[in-house]
């Protein structure tokens, strides 16, 4: 006689298959994520163990193991000195633009507003680029956006050959040129975040001290360049130097045990929740738009602050060299060592600011606001400085603070509007720091463009840095009403408590 199982058995093993499945499904997704926005959609869904999968397949259960803890290869360490090589070119030659300044406006006869946007272009673009490029590297690859990129900025800098008009300059060497630094600046930087876990923080810090080193280098390189081959033959070296930003770009490839599993997992285990991704994912960027800070008062000081920092910080880049040189009769190679000066004071910086930050010596949003008050005092008292001591002096001083402000950035944020928040936050901060990049330079030109129809030939970039000294140190002192307007909405809260008991 035929055992018959009871019906009431039979919904306990569907069920416990269910569970593994949905174990299984959920566990891959969570493991195979690794962008920003995906991970975050898998962190919507509930937090499910890898210690229920002991009943999977073992050739499967090896794959989303290996997924999920991933280990770190010694190529890692390839891409890091390739992203480093990256912002050496990028930042170096951006932060030398004070060097081609004064060749810009004798060679085309540029009014110094004009002269002045192409950094403004330049800076613009190669920050607001950031979706296009982010969109471009998961299509096509970080290595293929690399690549292109550093042969659009190689071209801007060759198509300025044949410029006659300051406008040319602004589209070849600042559009095309930021443009081509956009996307390779973004692909070197995810690149980093790609091989590391638990050396990411310091992969990135040494990726990034390229900037520096860049700064360090490229303004006396460019003056060089300028005074032995000329305009023509500067831009063309520098398209050279620009275009082996293509080889550090190949080094560039993705981790293939990790690009390997992704697209398994991917084709056998989560084809079916394409549309609940494509649903979450459209509820991802409908809630990442965090309206709640535009009522934050500290987050609106703070952008405010960041505004005005932005809008002063690259007048020293392009006026500081060529001011020396008028002033003092400097010779122009060792006034582009000013440059080198604010680079490499700008690596200790950010060091030392990491170091304070860390062991918690002072408060965080208290050095910051310092930073910005000391950077602005020396830029306005700098215009007594008659020496290459008291240039040199100046210099560090500035890069050495401007290194603080830098590594802060993000720390300052995170204490002010939390850490869940930094994302949609530091997205808003980096909106604000574009628009001020327009404003700043443009500015600084008027500025000097005034002092000039005044008379003024000597000093005529003495009222430039006073009046940007001014606003570095207002925006030092906004940040100070940030714990202000803390210890305001306590007492608020304190009062409205008592009188609602009373």
């Amino acid at each position: 006689m035929a055992v018959t199982k009871s019906t009431d058995d039979q919904p306990s093993r569907p069920s416990e298959a269910s569970r593994h499945a949905d174990t299984v499904r959920w566990d891959a997704e969570k493991a195979m994520l690794s962008t920003p926005v995906e991970t975050k959609l898998a962190n919507d869904v509930p937090d499910l163990s890898f210690s229920s999968l002991h009943n999977l397949d073992p050739s499967l259960k090896e794959k989303l193991s290996a997924e999920h803890y991933f280990k770190e290869e010694p190529y890692g360490w390839v891409v890091v000195f390739a992203v480093f090589m990256i912002s050496v070119i990028v930042d170096g030659l951006t932060y030398s633009f004070g060097e081609l300044y004064p060749v810009f406006r004798e060679k085309f006869g540029g009014h110094p507003v004009l002269t002045s946007m192409v950094l403004s272009i330049l800076v613009g673009v190669t920050y607001g680029c950031g979706p296009v490029a982010s969109w471009l590297c998961e299509k096509l690859g970080l290595r293929v956006v690399a690549v292109a990129g550093s042969i659009m900025a190689a071209l801007g800098c060759l198509l300025s050959l044949a410029a006659t008009e300051i406008w040319h300059i602004a589209i070849c060497y600042g559009a095309l040129t930021g443009l081509g630094f956009g996307f390779m600046y973004l692909s070197a930087i995810v690149s980093v975040s790609s091989w590391f876990e638990e050396h990411r923080a310091l992969a990135t810090s040494i990726a990034v001290c390229g900037s520096g080193v860049g700064t360090f280098i490229f303004a006396p390189i460019t003056t060089f360049l300028l005074e032995y081959y000329g305009f023509y033959g500067c831009l063309f070296f520098m398209a050279a130097i620009v275009l082996n930003g293509a080889v550090f770009g190949m080094l560039l490839r993705p981790p293939p045990s990790r690009h390997h599993h992704q697209k398994t997992i991917k084709e056998k285990l989560l084809q079916s929740e394409m549309e609940a991704a494509h649903k979450r994912l459209r509820r991802w960027i409908r809630d990442e738009i965090d309206w709640e800070l535009l009522t934050n008062g500290t987050f609106l000081l703070y952008c405010t602050s960041s505004f005005l920092g932005g809008v002063s910080c690259y007048v020293p880049y392009m006026y500081l060299s060529d001011r020396a040189v008028h002033e003092t009769g400097m010779v122009r190679q060792h006034a582009s060592f000013l440059i080198s000066i604010v680079g490499i004071a700008s690596i200790v910086g950010r060091l030392s600011a990491g170091i304070l930050s860390n062991q918690k010596i002072a408060d965080n949003l208290i050095l910051y606001s310092l930073s910005c008050l000391v950077a602005g005092l020396a830029t306005a008292f700098s215009v007594h400085a008659a020496s290459y001591v008291a240039y040199a002096f100046y210099a560090a001083i500035f890069g050495f603070t401007g290194g603080v402000i830098i590594a802060l950035q993000s720390v300052v944020l995170a204490d002010i509007v939390g850490v869940d928040r930094i994302s949609s936050a530091f997205g808003a901060l980096l909106f604000v720091q574009g628009i001020s990049v327009f404003v700043g330079p443009p500015l600084a030109g008027y500025l000097v463009l005034n002092a000039e129809d005044n008379g003024i030939q000597v000093e005529k970039y003495h009222l430039c840095f006073i009046v940007m000294g001014g606003v570095m140190c207002w925006s030092g002192l906004q940040i100070l009403l940030i714990p202000l307007l803390r210890r305001m909405k306590v007492l608020s809260k304190y009062r409205l408590r008592r009188s609602s008991q009373a």
